[in-house]
């Protein structure tokens, strides 16, 4: 019997993607600050993590939820460059 492939649990997807395009087209503050909380905050906290482990960031001075913390204000800072 052929094994079920497993689905790939995406932590940015089409969804994600809809929603920054949202967020960076949106001129109140309100709006993108809800935008972001219900539907773009996991994903970056995710990718974030991915980024810490991928790239060893253990070596900080500072604990892993203040790097991670760093990584997700540059990745909010840079979102404006999303197309």
């Amino acid at each position: 019997m052929p094994r079920k492939r497993k689905k790939k649990n995406y932590y940015f997807h089409e969804g994600t993607e809809k929603a920054i395009i949202r967020y960076n087209n949106s001129d109140n503050h309100i709006l993108k600050n809800k935008i972001y909380n219900e539907h773009i905050r996991s994903a970056f906290d995710k990718l974030a993590e991915n980024i810490i482990h991928t790239f060893k960031f253990y070596y900080f001075d500072v604990g892993s939820e203040e790097v991670k913390n760093e990584v997700v204000s540059f990745l909010v800072l840079n979102m404006h460059k999303f197309k």
